[in-house]
C-alpha cells in the first residue's frame, strides 16, 4: 500500500530544461503537470549488468505505452561524467537530466535513498505524488494495462483476475484426459473427489523445487494419514519425458500425462504462474481459488494449516500471536553473533531459516544488521 514517507517528485529542484532522446533541450513543464500521466525517474548506469539487461526490456515496455496513447515518460538519471551519461543515453528513446548536472544527480540519489541501480520510481505526472519506488516490479509484474500502476489500480486488476480464476469448474480444470499416478496408471478425471485441491507447477531442474517437493510430500502424506481430503496434481515444467518419469517418482501424488501440454499451457496462463515451484490450491467442489500461494503456507505451517483457507489462516495467526507473547522479545543463540528480535513477517510471503534450513512464515527471530532469519522453535535447538 501507499508508503506516507514516500518523497513527492522535487519539481523545483529540476531544471526547466531536460533532453530529449536526440540531446534537444524540452521545456521540463512538457512532461510533467500533465493529467493522467505517469512520469518516471530512471536511476541506471552503463558500467551496471542488471541495468544493461534491463533497459533494452524496458524501452519495449515505454514504447508500447506510448504507441497506446499513454501519457508516460521516463528521465533517465546517470551519475557517471557527462561523456559517458552522454553515450548511454544515445540507446534510449526516452528523456535525460543534462549530462553535465552531476551535483543534481547526487542529490535526487541522496533524497531518493537510492542504495542499488537499476531503479524506477513512479510519480503521477500531475500532482507529483510518488505512486511507487519498486516501478521496475510494478511494470513488469503486472504489465501495461495496469497503468498508472498504483495500488488502487493493481488492487482492481487482481480483484478482476480473482474473479476470472473463480469462474471455472473443476472439470474445466482438469479438462477431459486421464491423470495418471507414478506408476503408470490411468486416474479418470472424474473420480477426483475431494475438498482441497492442488495444481503443483515444478520441474526437477529448479533446485528450490527440489528443496520444497520433500516438505510438500511429507505434508501430503500427513494429511493422508489424518484423512482429510486433499489432492495434488502435478503440472510439469520438465524438458523432456524421461526428465518427467524420474522427478515423479519422487511424487506420491497424481499428475497430468508429461504428453499433455496443452494441460501445462492452460493452467499456467490461467493462474498466472511466473515462476516455479507454484502451489494453486483451489476449492475441490466448486472450482474457486484458495490462494496462490500455496507453497509459502504449507511450507510454513505444513498439515496444521489445512484447508489453508482465509478463515483457517486468521485463526492459525490468532493463536500464534498468543504464544508469541510469551516468548523473550530478544534472544541470543550460538548459530549468531547478534541478539535476535522477535518480530512479526517483515516479508511479502516465506522466509528460510537459517537454523534448520526450512521455509518459514509469520513471525521470526531476525536480525537485521546480517538479515539472519530462525523460527521462533530453532532457538531451542541451535
Amino acid at each position: 500500500m501507499e508508503n506516507k514517507e514516500a518523497k513527492p517528485l522535487p519539481k523545483d529542484l529540476l531544471p526547466q530544461h531536460i533532453l530529449d532522446a536526440e540531446n534537444n533541450q524540452v521545456k521540463l513543464d512538457t512532461v510533467i503537470g500533465i493529467k493522467n500521466s505517469v512520469v518516471a525517474l530512471y536511476f541506471s548506469a552503463s558500467w551496471c549488468p542488471p541495468c544493461a539487461r534491463l533497459t533494452p526490456q524496458l524501452a519495449v515496455m515505454y514504447k508500447q505505452l506510448k504507441a497506446s496513447g499513454k501519457n508516460f515518460e521516463i528521465i533517465l538519471v546517470c551519475p557517471e561524467s557527462p561523456s559517458d551519461s552522454a553515450k548511454y543515453f544515445g540507446h534510449m528513446p526516452w528523456k535525460s537530466l543534462p549530462h553535465d548536472q552531476s551535483k543534481l544527480k547526487q542529490e535526487l540519489f541522496e533524497m531518493f535513498g537510492i542504495q542499488g541501480i537499476p531503479s524506477l520510481l513512479l510519480f503521477d505526472g500531475e500532482t507529483g505524488k510518488q505512486i511507487s519506488d519498486s516501478g521496475i516490479e510494478r511494470i513488469f509484474e503486472h504489465g501495461p494495462d495496469a497503468f498508472p500502476w498504483s495500488d488502487e489500480k493493481i488492487e482492481e486488476m487482481q480483484l478482476e483476475q480473482r474473479k476470472k480464476m473463480d469462474s471455472k469448474s473443476v472439470a474445466e480444470l482438469l479438462g477431459s484426459a486421464d491423470l495418471i499416478n507414478n506408476k503408470g496408471e490411468k486416474i479418470p478425471v472424474n473420480s477426483i473427489q475431494k475438498d482441497i485441491i492442488g495444481f503443483y507447477f515444478s520441474a526437477h531442474w529448479c533446485p528450490p523445487c527440489k528443496g520444497f517437493t520433500p516438505v510438500l510430500a511429507d505434508v501430503y502424506n500427513q494429511l493422508k494419514t489424518q484423512g482429510k481430503s486433499f489432492e495434488i496434481v502435478f503440472v510439469s515444467s520438465d524438458r523432456s519425458e524421461s526428465e518427467f518419469q524420474s522427478y515423479f517418482a519422487t511424487m506420491p501424488w497424481l499428475s497430468f500425462p508429461y504428453s499433455d501440454r496443452e494441460a501445462k499451457t492452460r493452467l499456467s496462463n490461467f493462474y498466472l504462474v511466473q515462476g516455479i515451484p507454484t502451489l494453486v490450491l483451489i476449492n475441490g467442489k466448486t472450482g474457486s481459488l484458495i490462494t496462490l500461494e500455496g507453497r509459502g503456507l504449507v511450507g510454513g505451517l505444513k498439515a496444521s494449516g489445512y484447508p489453508y483457507t482465509v478463515e483457517r489462516i486468521k485463526q492459525i495467526k490468532e493463536e500464534e500471536d498468543e504464544k508469541m507473547k510469551n516468548l523473550p522479545k530478544s534472544v541470543k543463540v550460538a548459530l549468531h553473533d547478534h541478539n535476535l528480535e522477535l518480530l512479526e513477517t517483515i516479508y511479502d510471503g516465506d522466509y528460510e531459516c537459517n537454523g534448520c534450513g526450512r521455509e518459514g512464515a509469520g513471525w521470526v527471530y531476525h536480525c537485521d544488521e546480517c538479515n539472519f532469519d530462525l523460527h521462533p522453535g530453532c532457538t531451542k535447538n541451535p
